[in-house]
């Protein structure tokens, strides 16, 4: 992510890229991944803001999400729960999956920066007919998201919806 945020920084400068208005950060299967959590934890996007140079984010067919709480898809189609049981995966709530144990780019800004700078970014979220399989990702945080890739971001969606409208 450091190294993403040097490059936008360079796009950013007017003397080398004048006529630029505009950048897209887009990424597929694990690339989107990466640019869901640069969407939340990014440093580079406020200096872009600051400039009046919008970054729009585009993940397509993504394995899995940060989720912003403790809750995760229930039962009940459309809803979401914190994990009754943490022994079936006690690491649900980490980085990747979620805002704890935050590695040493993410941790400064964790948490409450994270919700806000996502309620600021403009992200934009694909999934294709093909996403109905199975997800590579299989760590028990992903799982918990849904069974493919598809599934994740259906209940991602209505995650967003549920918890902020």
């Amino acid at each position: 992510m450091t190294a993403l945020d040097m490059l936008l920084l360079i796009l950013a400068d007017t003397k080398l890229y004048p006529e630029l208005r505009s950048v897209i950060l887009a990424g597929y299967g694990r690339g989107g991944d990466f640019v869901h959590r640069y969407a939340l934890f990014g440093r580079a996007p406020d200096i872009l803001a600051q400039q009046h140079l919008p970054l729009h984010y585009v993940v397509a067919d993504a394995q899995s999400y940060v989720y912003l709480t403790d809750a995760r898809p229930s039962k009940a189609v459309g809803s979401f729960a914190p994990l009754k049981d943490t022994k079936t995966c006690p690491t649900y709530q980490d980085y990747p999956y979620g805002l704890e144990t935050p590695n040493n780019y993410t941790r400064l800004t964790a948490g409450n920066v994270a919700r806000l700078n996502y309620s600021e970014r403009q992200v934009t979220y694909l999934v294709g007919g093909g996403g109905a399989g199975q997800a590579v990702d299989q760590n028990c945080g992903a799982v918990m998201q849904g069974k493919s890739v598809k599934d994740r971001a259906i209940n991602y969606d209505a995650y967003l919806k549920s918890s902020f409208g």
